[in-house]
């Protein structure tokens, strides 16, 4: 949390591309911050921001359309014993024993610059454990990151994050791979009180006819929704089979993306892979040789259509593609390849042929594809 970080703002990076930029040792001057920090009032271009005393934010409104959200980022700690299988159960019972932690141990402000800023609150957590936690604001997305680092050593404590976002809806939609599942977000039944605790992967998403709020993550794949309360479960301390389970450093990433509309218009699938899968820099060396300024390998025209995966295939014959259907609705799209490709061949998921190859043309194939349907394509270059 000490090193110190360059941040680029205006580059539009093509998909599953490379781009070179040339840095210089000339200063200019900084363009002024668009974030304005009162005490614990924060307004940014997309937000105004009340903090109290622990960091947690009790009053979010979204200045593109005026909705207020009520207390967000509550972290939540409780003892965690469970009935059976103490390294793989929680119980239901365990909303019950969970406290708001308000130990605060450090909060300032430590970077404020015209693309983001950062404020960062130190908890001690339970009797043993602590954690660092920067707030990040930034100036050209609704986005607010919450960049963690916790020492974790209490034992049989569970921590959520809690958001109570205050939205009426009758289910939430939680990320599998290729797609999503639908689940209540009440508890008339008994097969509705069993889903007290439900899996997701990068993104859960509360949302009515025109508005929603997103939770992203980067590691942290499970969650509870009721009422219009979300908790995402940030950690476990169990002692068995393993004494030590979970000890010691972590670090991890979540965020809250407000947005209209639904998740397809408020972009809740690219967000949560841009958060998953940050475009990452390094220098160039000499013995890179000239590089294009951008090239992108593959790219799909139909925003709706994610390319997941691209490979070497196995038997060392061209590159595997594959790539899924993250809307829900059938598709036509236009995979753009390289243009030194020969030939495009559909495949099964053992990348076996199953359909005839075709020519590019103008540098791309089209295809149709059914709502959540994931297609694999070889790739022969000349």
């Amino acid at each position: 949390k000490g090193a110190e970080q360059l941040v680029i703002g205006g580059l539009d990076i093509p998909p599953l591309s490379t781009l070179t930029i040339a840095m210089t040792e000339e200063k200019r001057p900084m363009p002024p911050s668009p974030f304005r920090l009162e005490g614990d009032r924060l307004v940014t271009p997309f937000a105004e921001i009340t903090l109290d005393e622990s960091g947690a934010i009790t009053s979010f409104v979204d200045r593109r359309c005026g909705r207020q959200l009520v207390p967000l980022n509550t972290l939540l700690m409780g003892e965690d014993i469970p009935y059976l299988w103490d390294n793989w159960d929680i119980d239901r019972t365990q909303e019950m024993k969970m406290q708001p932690q308000r130990q605060v141990l450090s909060r300032c402000c430590v970077a404020d610059g015209c693309l983001q800023l950062r404020f960062r609150t130190v908890y001690a957590l339970g009797g043993h454990s602590t954690l660092t936690q920067d707030m990040v604001v930034y100036a050209d997305s609704p986005r607010v990151d919450f960049e963690t680092t916790v020492d974790w050593q209490d034992k049989h404590h569970l921590l959520k994050a809690q958001f109570l976002v205050d939205m009426k809806t009758s289910f939430s939609r939680h990320e599998i791979q290729y797609g999503y599942v639908d689940r209540p977000n009440n508890a008339n039944t008994a097969v509705e009180r069993a889903k007290f605790e439900v899996c997701n992967h990068k993104y859960t998403d509360l949302f009515d006819t025109r508005y929603g709020v997103a939770l992203l993550n980067d590691c942290k794949y499970g969650c509870d929704i009721h009422d219009g309360v979300m908790r995402l479960s940030l950690l476990r301390a169990p002692t068995h089979p393993n004494p030590n389970a979970d000890r010691g450093a972590h670090t991890f990433t979540y965020a809250l993306l407000p947005h209209e509309g639904d998740y397809r218009t408020g972009g809740v699938v690219r967000e949560g892979y841009a958060l998953n899968c940050p475009a990452y820099a390094r220098p160039l060396a000499a013995q890179d040789g000239p590089l294009p300024e951008s090239y992108s390998f593959v790219s799909v025209d139909a925003p709706g259509v994610v390319v997941e995966a691209v490979k070497r295939a196995e038997d060392g014959n061209g590159i595997i593609v594959r790539l899924y259907e993250a809307w829900g609705m059938r598709t036509r799209a236009v995979l753009s390849v390289p243009g030194s490709t020969r030939a495009v061949t559909p495949c099964t998921a053992m990348e076996d042929a199953c359909g005839e190859a075709a020519v590019p043309e103008n540098g791309g194939i089209p295809f149709q594809i059914r709502p959540f349907e994931f297609k694999t394509f070889r790739i022969e270059l000349a």
